[in-house]
């Protein structure tokens, strides 16, 4: 049996780099959900208004 490739290399470095880039976006937009708030983030979902995002109190 030949051993398996561990993907070092090259190629398997500009894999690894693009999935760590990949992965940080996705954690940079995660974090800016919070800080936007709930509306934005539930717009255009179907889903009724947040509470307290407006409207006459």
């Amino acid at each position: 049996m030949s051993p398996m490739n561990s993907g070092v290399g090259a190629a398997g470095a500009d894999r690894g780099g693009r999935r760590a880039v990949a992965v940080l976006v996705l954690v940079a937009l995660a974090a800016l959900i919070p800080l936007l708030g709930p509306s934005p983030a539930l717009h255009g979902t179907g889903e009724a208004a947040a509470p307290g995002t407006g409207g006459t109190a």
